[in-house]
């Protein structure tokens, strides 16, 4: 199989396609204002750090 390379795929409603350098400032804001992003996106970073300095995770769920 050979890789294509990512194409971009419309249809009437959506189009998708790669990410462009201008795109960056409005993924940007729309990721700050989500708090269920930075909840989920601050959980992953401790638990990566706390892996990487040798700790265990402990649920508290």
């Amino acid at each position: 199989m050979n890789h294509l390379g990512t194409v971009t795929l419309e249809t009437e409603r959506l189009c998708l396609r790669p990410f462009r350098e201008s795109d960056a400032e409005g993924v940007f804001r729309s990721f700050v204002n989500d708090a269920d992003f930075l909840y989920y996106a601050n959980k992953a970073e401790m638990k990566q750090q706390t892996l990487a300095q040798g700790g265990t995770l402990h649920s508290r769920e």
